[in-house]
């Protein structure tokens, strides 16, 4: 049975109770289409209500959803980034995240301090995409990424993305 294609992201936070909360959120081009290159354009707004003062774990996971007789959970291994320090990550990439927070007016600094962040558009590219085209036949179709972000143990956010992926 062919699944269907998913032509829009879909997303919605998936914790209770978190001080992390998005209420905006948009990746382009739909489905995600991945040429030798891949450039996206996203719009993201988020509402932190707490200080926080330690790291912040953040925990990604990534499954392949395919529909055989209902829907099946695949997971995807994603190796080194499934777990990171999001303010190490942060800080060693400031050079492409600062000018972001220059055009909200927000001090570049990790962790974020309380408030609402709106960026209405963040473009990125991702050079040099190199797969197999046997490997782009079976990766193509409906997938879910699930991020969580901890605080002292303490999930503070929980985001669930579903979108498509093709090749060209």
């Amino acid at each position: 049975m062919k699944s269907k294609t998913v032509y829009c992201v879909q997303w919605k936070n998936c914790g209770k109770n978190t001080s992390v909360k998005f209420y905006k959120f948009d990746l382009k081009p739909n489905p995600i289409v991945i040429h030798s290159y891949a450039n996206f354009t996203g719009v993201i707004g988020v509402n932190v209500t707490q200080n926080f003062t330690d790291q912040i774990v953040v925990k990604v996971k990534v499954y392949r959803l395919i529909k055989i007789i209902k829907l099946v959970k695949i997971p995807i291994p994603i190796g080194e980034y499934s777990e990171f320090d999001l303010c190490e990550v942060f800080n060693s990439n400031k050079a492409v995240i600062c000018p972001y927070f220059d055009k909200i007016n927000v001090e570049c600094k990790c962790p974020l301090k309380p408030g609402n962040y709106n960026i209405e558009k963040i473009d990125f590219m991702i050079n040099e995409v190199k797969i197999p085209p046997a490997l782009k036949w079976v990766s193509k179709g409906n997938y879910e990424v699930i991020m969580e972000m901890y605080h002292n143990n303490t999930q503070i956010l929980c985001l669930q993305v579903n979108t498509a992926l093709s090749f060209k």
